[in-house]
């Protein structure tokens, strides 16, 4: 059981909020055949099968068509085991340490990305195109940027505090790590073709282009985007207020 953070773990919380930040905030175009590959690894290791895989430019792209391509689409699934490998974290330490990183890694990392992509929902929300069920289940049920935080609090437990992993645990942590960094956002749809088979369809789609933020990472750009995609989808913002494109 870990009772304490020491000094010089508490001062590296703010670099691994940094480090997980960093990946939210990149613009750099996803490989398509190294985010298939971590796909297929991540849903084999989690459902033993591998997915289909349908790549879009934007969000935007893919939730205007979700219903083309997925007429009678259930629930999105989650890599379930993320929750698993936090909870075997959450047991290592101490109350007053896991108040601790909630308080000072956990909700701060929630809030930035919050703040960063609310004006990404919120026009998503605003185009008659999409239907606010859609935009709804995906911002709740299966949001990949909460990945993120998670992936902050295992890496610091995991690399930092020496937390224990098993070898089965650890592999699926690598799995973790290699899904997020390879892709953009992931959302995983699960059809059940019988009673006893599954079908697996995972989207992904791309980063921006383009990502504009003032000091305090909120969406921000005079006279252009603050975000744009490779496909034109693009939102202007001031100080994280999404504004109309006129």
């Amino acid at each position: 059981m870990i009772n304490k953070l020491t000094p010089e773990q508490e001062a590296l919380i703010p670099v691994y909020i940094e480090k997980w930040i960093s990946l939210a905030l990149s613009t750099e175009p996803i490989a398509r055949q190294k985010a298939a590959e971590a796909v297929n690894v991540a849903c084999t290791v989690c459902w033993k099968e591998e997915p289909k895989i349908l790549f879009f430019d934007s969000l935007y792209s893919f939730l205007k068509n979700i219903d083309v391509y997925f007429p009678d689409w259930e629930e999105g699934y989650q890599i379930d085991w993320l929750a698993k490998l936090e909870d075997e974290l959450f047991e290592q330490l101490s109350d007053p340490v896991t108040s601790k990183l909630c308080d000072q890694l956990l909700e701060p990392m929630d809030e930035l990305l919050s703040r960063l992509w609310n004006p990404l929902l919120d026009r998503f929300y605003q185009q008659p195109e999409i239907s606010r069920r859609v935009v709804t289940n995906f911002a709740h049920d299966v949001n990949p940027q909460d990945w993120l935080v998670q992936c902050s609090f295992i890496d610091f437990c995991f690399s930092v505090l020496n937390c224990s992993l098993n070898e089965s645990e650890q592999r699926e942590w690598e799995v973790l790590q290699s899904l997020v960094k390879s892709c953009g956002w992931i959302y995983i749809f699960v059809k059940h073709t019988s009673e006893d088979n599954c079908e697996f369809v995972c989207i992904v789609c791309d980063r921006p282009t383009k990502l504009l933020y003032d000091h305090q990472q909120l969406l921000h750009a005079e006279e252009e985007p603050a975000i744009q995609f490779a496909d034109g989808f693009s939102i202007y913002a001031y100080h994280g207020v999404g504004l109309p494109e006129n």
